[in-house]
């Protein structure tokens, strides 16, 4: 990663998003001075504004390394979960820094909770039958 490209990959957000600084730096929650610094390779971005950035659907892998697309596609509800939960500004994140084998290995580790709790629930209604045959 290099400072150049992660502040004219910001820029070309801020283009696409038909942004002056100004209002890049009010919805970020920084400075227009700052918001020129990292546009123009003289300061790094740091977590606190890709956090935010990624509030706003932007596919940090794309931010930093150009791979993928300029923007997530995350639902509305995740998006507003984001803006509540600092914790899953964190997390997403991580995911967002993943390459495509390591999101292969969480959604193979999501399924297979998701199977265990089937399992249980079934176990669950087993038990509450056998209980109400018992009684």
């Amino acid at each position: 990663m290099t400072l150049k490209n992660t502040g004219l990959r910001l820029r070309e957000i801020r283009k696409e998003k038909k942004m002056t600084q100004t209002e890049f730096a009010d919805l970020l929650g920084t400075s227009q001075r700052n918001i020129s610094k990292y546009e123009n390779k003289r300061l790094e971005i740091p977590d606190k504004i890709k956090a935010e950035l990624i509030k706003f659907g932007v596919n940090m892998n794309w931010l930093l390394t150009g791979k993928g697309g300029m923007f997530l596609n995350i639902e509305l509800g995740l998006l507003e979960a984001l803006n509540s939960h600092p914790t899953i500004e964190k997390i997403v994140l991580i995911l967002g820094n993943l390459e495509d084998e390591g999101i292969k290995n969480i959604e193979g580790m999501l399924k297979k909770e998701q199977k265990m709790k089937d399992i249980e629930e079934k176990l669950q209604e087993m038990e509450r039958r056998v209980k109400k045959l018992a009684s």
